[in-house]
């Protein structure tokens, strides 16, 4: 392991940088994950470093088993904070997005590659001064796994965050930013169908997440003093999930 001097930077808009710059960064950040997901992991050696093919329906089954597992633990301590009624309210909508995804898990074509699991602005060390990457981190969650699944985690400020609304000039848009990936990696272009599949399953996934470390904030055994704060972004995620796949939110979880 080497040392790479850098910056790391959290703010997907790139507010001290010019537009030229971020449509640099943001090409290059592209060209990286087109890249690894062009490698062939089995002359890499690295065939046992996952299991291969069902990944949408593993990650479904994986988050589901653990956003299930916090459900009690929530209801326990309800009384412990304010927001806690609206996620034991959310808990059949997030049950819903799971039924769809289940559904749809092996509708699209299956494909196979190193994932990063975690491919994101936050994780990446800048350049001290160019507008390019010097470094990919955090490689604990790699994985063998599904590309788009990568591609769509990347762009969840670009489906539910900051970048939907106030979107900074450079920045490319959503769609220019999957025909690009699609261009370097010389692949056709998903179809809008799988787009918004794999869109909706990286947020039903950072819901799940997001469930845990409420429960374990309630529980007082978090490893961050701001884990009740993620009981706003579970119900973020469903709502922008179930938007994504068209599927309705019923009143009771609008509390």
């Amino acid at each position: 392991m080497d040392y790479v001097e850098g910056r790391v930077l959290e703010d997907d808009r790139l507010p001290t940088f010019t537009p030229e710059e971020r449509k640099e960064l943001y090409d290059h950040m592209n060209e990286i994950m087109a890249e690894l997901h062009k490698l062939d992991f089995v002359k890499l050696g690295l065939e046992n470093h996952g299991k291969k093919g069902n990944y949408a329906k593993r990650q479904l089954n994986t988050w589901g088993r653990q956003f299930h597992l916090g459900i009690p633990v929530i209801e326990k301590y309800k009384d412990k904070h304010y927001y806690a009624p609206k996620i034991i309210a959310n808990t059949p909508q997030l049950y819903k997005l799971i039924d769809v995804l289940t559904a749809q898990a092996e509708k699209f074509p299956e494909e196979t590659t190193i994932a990063h699991g975690d491919f994101r602005l936050g994780n990446l060390i800048l350049d001290p001064v160019k507008p390019r990457v010097a470094a990919v981190l955090d490689w604990e969650i790699s994985t063998l796994g599904h590309p788009l699944c990568d591609l769509a985690y990347f762009l969840m400020p670009h489906s539910g965050g900051l970048l939907v609304k106030n979107r900074p000039a450079g920045i490319p848009s959503k769609m220019e930013f999957i025909e690009s990936y699609c261009k370097s990696r010389g692949i056709p272009l998903p179809s809008t169908e799988e787009i918004a599949f794999w869109t909706a399953l990286v947020h039903f996934r950072m819901a799940a997440i997001c469930h845990g470390v409420y429960a374990r904030g309630l529980q007082g055994n978090a490893g961050s003093n701001k884990a009740l704060d993620r009981g706003s972004a579970f119900v973020d995620n469903i709502k922008i999930g179930m938007r994504v796949m068209g599927i309705p939110m019923e009143e009771s979880s609008n509390l």
